[in-house]
């Protein structure tokens, strides 16, 4: 025995049955896709600041250097070009 599918509106045998999603069913999916691989990426960089070196937007001129009793003092402005404001900037020199 054979077992027969017919429209239920037409009455006309269906021969060939598929049960599988169309191409343009599958088009949810893309979306899901992109979140899930650029998601943890675009957090890694809000987290950690991006790649840029903030430090490279400090910029030292005007500098100046004192001799008294022995000692040197190196004054100078650090003039800030960048977007980000600094406070209580330490500066390391090497002598």
């Amino acid at each position: 025995m054979k077992a027969q599918l017919k429209c239920s509106s037409c009455g006309a045998e269906i021969s060939n049955l598929n049960f599988s999603w169309g191409r343009k069913k599958w088009l949810w999916f893309i979306p899901f896709i992109i979140v899930m691989f650029i998601f943890p990426f675009a957090m890694d960089y809000m987290l950690k600041g991006g790649k840029h070196d903030f430090r490279s937007d400090l910029i030292i001129k005007d500098t100046e250097k004192r001799y008294a009793n022995g000692t040197i003092e190196i004054l100078g402005i650090i003039a800030n070009h960048g977007k980000v404001s600094w406070e209580n900037i330490a500066v390391k020199a090497e002598l």
